[in-house]
């Protein structure tokens, strides 16, 4: 294999590729520690899996002298391809050896790359030429789920916002297993994500079209926090529209760049609907995102992890945020507010309220609308996102 890549390029694809290692269980060094790359004539692309979460992202060429496959070293070719200030970079194979060129020289040792998994569909004889130009042998079959159909479609930016504005919400360390996912419900013309560790809510919609003839069923899918912040950062490089395919066991997301697929996590989601439909109206208040946050932080100088409460009174014309900790420190934030209802508190989590607002742009519009003390506090946005925030004792 010999092949010229454009290091910002190669660095870009790198990244997102190696951020599948993440996800690979500590036992497993070949997949934890190696991405791999397959060079043909027409396209080059890197592979990575955890058997279960899988990317498939493309690399463009500046020149393929000899197509090829091997597998890069994620830290070392990492640091190379940052570190290195040349535009280009020659990566050649000779036997088990990867050397990489420009105006500086590398090699690295690599293990047989018939040992690590392949792509679905690639099989022994699927055409990627070796050193000599003819085909590998002996390319193990793939044991990766395979990529269901594409069922929808939406734009990336907005995906990545409805990942961004969930995931935070899922509780990655309950036992509870469902709780450590999002939820998707996939409608003709909508995406519905919604996340909880059962203390908060957070629930957002982006428009989403069906593509599919049997996509005018509602399809659902829960998948895993922590992969869906892998395919995040693999949204942070692409604007343009993704197709997605739900199946039995995966979801996958599609560009014209890459392929991301991610197993479903098993057990039951909660019926969040009918949490939502048991919400009483409360006494709203419109608040700009930024001032409302700020004022939420200096409340909680106070807070530690034991006392981590902020009480929220909102009486006529003043909005009081207050905190107390356990050593008797006390904080008391005031926000001129256009309120003229019913005296209404609630005390929440301050970490709770401070995840929720720095999300949303210091300029955007917040609801917050308090039941009272024991009931649940809603906070809203123009743009089709909840977020609800179950209330702490005052003590």
């Amino acid at each position: 294999m010999e092949v010229v890549f454009d290091r910002q390029q190669l660095s870009e694809a790198l990244g997102a590729a190696s951020a599948i290692a993440s996800l690979v269980g500590r036992e497993n060094k070949l997949l934890q520690n190696f991405v791999k790359l397959f060079v043909r004539p027409d396209r080059s692309y890197l592979w990575a899996t955890s058997v279960i979460h899988s990317i498939r992202i493309a690399v463009p060429t500046v020149e393929v002298v000899r197509p090829g496959v091997a597998l890069l070293p994620i830290g070392e070719v990492g640091a190379i391809v940052r570190e290195n200030p040349d535009e280009r970079l020659k990566l050649e194979v000779s036997g088990s050896i990867l050397h990489i060129s420009g105006q500086n020289t590398y090699q690295f040792p690599f293990p047989d790359p018939d040992e690590y998994p392949n792509p679905p569909g690639l099989e022994k004889g699927a055409g990627v030429g070796d050193d000599s130009g003819g085909d590998l042998e002996g390319l193990a079959a793939a044991e990766v789920p395979a990529v269901p159909e594409t069922t929808h479609e939406t734009n990336a930016r907005l995906l990545s916002e409805l990942i961004r504005r969930t995931c935070y919400a899922a509780d990655v360390e309950s036992s509870r297993y469902a709780l450590g996912g999002v939820f998707f419900e996939f409608h003709p013309n909508r995406l519905v994500a919604v996340a909880t560790d059962a203390r908060r809510l957070a629930k957002m919609e982006v428009p989403c079209e069906a593509v599919a003839a049997d996509a005018e069923q509602v399809k659902t899918a829960l998948v895993p926090s922590k992969a869906l912040e892998v395919l995040q950062r693999v949204l942070a490089t692409y604007d343009g529209p993704i197709r997605i395919g739900t199946g039995e066991r995966n979801v996958a997301f599609t560009s014209d760049k890459f392929e991301v697929a991610l197993m479903q996590l098993e057990g039951r989601f909660p019926k969040w609907r009918e949490v939502l439909e048991r919400l009483q109206p409360g006494q709203a208040l419109e608040l700009v995102a930024g001032s409302f946050l700020a004022a939420v932080r200096q409340a909680a100088i106070v807070c530690t992890a034991e006392s981590k409460g902020l009480s929220f009174n909102l009486s006529e014309g003043e909005l009081r945020i207050q905190a107390t900790s356990e050593a008797g420190a006390t904080s008391h934030v005031r926000m001129p507010v256009s309120y003229s209802g019913p005296n209404v508190e609630v005390t929440l989590d301050a970490k709770f309220v401070t995840d929720f607002l720095r999300l949303l742009d210091p300029m955007a519009v917040v609801t917050f609308e308090v039941v009272s003390r024991d009931s649940p506090t809603v906070f809203r946005t123009s743009d089709e996102y909840l977020y609800l925030v179950m209330p702490m004792s005052r003590r």
